[in-house]
């Protein structure tokens, strides 16, 4: 069990640097499109309709730094509920899943499949297993 934990960590922890170098990649291509916008308005005196007095560059890189990344504080962002229910099998098993959840799809012939669509279209259901996902984070 150990072993499967520590795969899932490494998983995950692999998850949140990948998506936080592709974040940091589109932070870049953005500044860098606007400010080559900038530099071919200058001619015209205005930047996307404004004129330069109102937007300057130090205006464009503040809005950059502000939209870094608005899901900051989710800790579900980026995780797939796929990935959510499989972390809980390792982590729990289908049998301490059922008690936590009362579900039949974790009760009866559980699979990630049957789980998965029936998690989909039932919101209740969806939400106790995000909240059991984030508690087995914490242990």
């Amino acid at each position: 069990m150990g072993v499967r934990n520590g795969g899932i960590a490494f998983g995950r922890k692999f998850h949140s640097v990948f998506l936080e170098a592709k974040q940091t990649i589109y932070r870049f291509l953005t500044m860098s499109l606007l400010l080559c916008f900038y530099e071919i308005s200058l001619s015209k005196n205005t930047v996307a309709g404004f004129p330069m007095t109102v937007l300057s560059k130090f205006s464009i890189l503040l809005y950059l730094c502000l939209m870094q990344n608005p899901q900051a504080n989710n800790p579900l962002h980026g995780i797939t509920l796929e990935m959510m229910l499989n972390h809980l099998v390792a982590h729990y098993g289908w049998e301490t899943m059922s008690e936590y959840v009362n579900i039949r799809c974790f009760q009866y012939d559980p699979s990630i499949k049957s789980s998965l669509t029936f998690l989909r279209k039932t919101p209740w259901a969806r939400a106790k297993v995000e909240q059991l996902y984030l508690m087995s984070l914490n242990d």
